[in-house]
């Protein structure tokens, strides 16, 4: 909490997004707690330790579901992706970025694993907020778009956008507008997640 309040302090424009780091700070807490016991030797001191250790053996198995439930739901994105040469440009197109199984909103970050995976360029990216120290050079910097853009593929331009990126990626049962600028084609499509490559 210390830090969120020194994050604002010297960036204050970071209040739009501070309220996503504010609930991961009570798992911090939650994990840390435990460390404060000072257990009272013998049984009746052992007994918060056993008490720590059935909640995190029941955190364990609620966790395990959720991570099941989110594989499902997440499904068929890298073979999707597995489509994608590496080292180029690609475009998250996020029209379903909701989730069942998590309680954040993972799929606007989900381009960003064509960059960690192959290199290249992928947006939407933390080097397009304000607060990042790590920009873009200018040169290869992707066309500028509004803050918050991640949250509204519709502002998606193909006339500017189309110019420089590669692939889009969508997420949604949706395609996205190409009526003007460059074309691009499906070359994968599993579950929610489509693929568009651009045309030569």
């Amino acid at each position: 909490m210390l830090f969120a309040a020194a994050l604002y302090f010297f960036f204050p424009q970071s209040i739009g997004w501070l309220w996503q780091l504010n609930e991961r700070y009570a798992v911090l807490a939650a994990l840390l707690v435990p460390l404060l016991l000072r257990p009272a030797p013998g049984p009746r001191g052992a007994l918060p330790l056993l008490l720590v250790a059935a909640v995190a053996a029941a955190s364990g198995g609620v966790a395990r579901a959720h991570i099941a439930a989110f594989d499902r739901e997440a499904s068929g994105f890298d073979e999707v992706l597995a489509k994608a040469q590496p080292g180029k440009r690609m475009i998250g197109l996020i029209y379903d970025w909701s989730s069942e199984a998590a309680h954040f909103s993972p799929y606007l970050h989900y381009a960003s694993l064509y960059r960690a995976r192959g290199g290249g360029v992928a947006s939407f990216s933390f080097a397009e907020l304000p607060q990042s120290p790590l920009r873009y050079r200018p040169e290869s910097a992707p066309p500028p778009k509004p803050e918050g853009w991640e949250w509204h593929p519709e502002v998606y331009r193909n006339a500017v956008d189309g110019l420089y990126y590669d692939y889009v990626l969508v997420r949604g049962r949706r395609t996205f507008d190409q009526h003007e600028g460059p074309r691009f084609r499906v070359i994968a499509r599993s579950g929610l997640w489509s693929l568009y490559e651009k045309e030569r």
